[in-house]
């Protein structure tokens, strides 16, 4: 041998397989655009009313905790949902939306939650340490929606592990419960 590779002769192929006939070439255009990433299902705009926004005058500070156990919720119950020992089934971010994104998203994420069977779910709205004047909006809003949400049984805030004040463990209604 010559000290060269066989794949590397010319005649490498029709040497040692003779039957191959060679295949023409063609040039594939290839779409250079990515597919776009997968995002959660959007709520209908027109679905949702304006949020009620709370104002500054009953103001919810920062470092509070939120807490409701609606009539009939266990003491054994709470007791879980505040220690963080209930299974979170979802998790819903709310950093750098607006407050009707934020409601848009918090009503659709609790009618999604409930609907697949989730008892317990986070939302987290951060303590607003960084808007104008240290005013948790978000907070204050999240809190107040809560209380009026007829699939939430309880809320607490969460432990340090899953945000702390800046998030909330929440409660939900059984998807046949009225």
């Amino acid at each position: 041998m010559s000290g060269h590779k066989d794949e590397d002769d010319p005649d490498f192929m029709s040497r040692h397989f003779p039957d191959a006939k060679p295949v023409r070439q063609t040039r594939q255009v290839i779409d250079s655009q990515k597919p776009k990433p997968h995002k959660r299902p959007q709520p209908e705009p027109s679905v949702h009313p304006e949020p009620p926004v709370r104002v500054q005058d009953d103001e919810v500070p920062i470092y509070d905790v939120l807490s409701y156990a609606g009539n009939g919720i266990q003491k054994r119950l709470m007791s879980q949902l505040k220690r963080g020992a209930l299974p979170i089934g979802d998790r819903l971010d709310l950093h750098g939306l607006t407050v009707v994104q934020a409601h848009q998203q918090v009503t659709h994420f609790l009618q999604h939650s409930r609907a697949s069977g989730y008892r317990c779910v986070l939302v987290i709205h951060g303590r607003g340490a960084r808007s104008a004047g240290n005013i948790p909006v978000l907070k204050m809003n999240v809190h107040s929606w809560l209380l009026d949400n007829h699939d939430v049984l309880a809320f607490h805030s969460a432990q340090t592990r899953d945000g702390g004040t800046g998030a909330v463990y929440v409660l939900l209604r059984s998807p046949g419960g009225e």
